[in-house]
């Protein structure tokens, strides 16, 4: 159900940095939001310290500091393509996601036998003494080797396990352990409840949502480099990659903050913006013609473009 709109008061304030509310640097901790053009990695092999027309990179005796696609990230300062600056948000997590998988190492695992020969036994009581007395003297590869005969020449659907179940009431013990697969990079969910008090932050609002929404879409390129040629008339063949978020802690005033942890460059991976966070359509006016909410749920979906190692944790302050 929509309900009246109504007008502004006036703000004195100048609309110049995109944050919200108005007065956040000098009053409230907050999260500095850069955005950074992405560098592809053939260009970021090309820069030079120190010329101005490219992107500027961090220098080790006069060669540029490259590696994979995130520490070109890391390392490679893009044209800038704007600032946001919005409190820290009441959602502030961090995980650290360590990847592992639970694998049945069994006996090649433990060291034990890793290959038999096929033993053939007359009849089924055979095959069930030859397990047992094998399996008392420890061969358990062996053991388990027979079992997967017996099932491959009777038709058997009963697993190895289930087999010696029913022969001895017991299963092999698979050893399991766990395999270090890597690690995932972390991924933050920021939400904001942003509240217009004046026009002036209305149209700082608006100018916020625009700037985070247009860099982390794609725009259409008709040539795979910058240069113009090949006769190829389609404008949409293909997409330029979004561009790079770098989150900064900062406290009152601009300082960097200590007490939380550092962020990697990320990429941003959904904007979403509710425009009736009360579950109603109400709205002010701004310059007493065109209807604005009177509040905005902003919820922000990053990933960092690297893994995060201990060194970085010890040192890097991340």
């Amino acid at each position: 159900m929509a309900t009246a709109s109504k007008t502004y008061s006036k703000s004195r304030s100048p609309y110049t940095q995109p944050m919200w509310p108005a007065n956040l640097t000098s009053a409230y901790d907050y999260l500095q939001i850069d955005i950074r053009k992405f560098v592809p990695t053939a260009e970021a092999l090309s820069v030079s310290p120190g010329n101005a027309t490219t992107p500027t990179a961090v220098a080790t005796g006069g060669s540029i500091i490259i590696g994979s696609f995130s520490n070109i990230q890391s390392r490679i300062s893009g044209k800038g393509e704007g600032t946001v600056l919005l409190p820290v948000p009441d959602n502030l997590n961090y995980t650290d996601s360590p990847e592992y998988s639970a694998e049945a190492m069994g006996a090649v695992g433990k060291g034990l036998v890793q290959a038999a020969k096929e033993i053939g036994q007359g009849d089924s009581a055979g095959a069930a003494q030859a397990i047992q007395d094998m399996a008392r003297g420890g061969k358990v590869g062996v053991v388990m080797n027979i079992v997967k005969s017996l099932t491959e020449k009777t038709g058997l659907t009963l697993s190895q396990e289930g087999l010696t179940q029913g022969l001895s009431g017991k299963i092999m013990n698979p050893y399991t352990e766990q395999v270090f697969k890597g690690i995932g990079m972390r991924s933050f969910d920021f939400t904001w409840k942003l509240v217009p008090r004046s026009e002036a932050e209305q149209l700082r609002i608006k100018e916020i949502i625009k700037i985070l929404r247009k860099n982390a879409l794609p725009n259409f390129a008709s040539t795979i480099s910058g240069e113009a040629g090949g006769g190829d008339t389609l404008s949409d063949r293909w997409l330029e990659v979004p561009n790079i978020y770098n989150l900064s802690w900062k406290t009152i005033g601009g300082g960097e903050m200590t007490s939380l942890p550092r962020i990697k460059p990320c990429i941003c991976k959904s904007v979403q913006v509710s425009y009736t966070p009360d579950n109603v359509w109400a709205t002010h006016m701004v310059n007493r013609t065109d209807p604005h909410p009177v509040a905005y749920n902003l919820t922000l979906q990053f990933q960092e473009t690297e893994i995060l190692t201990g060194k970085d944790v010890e040192s890097g302050g991340y």
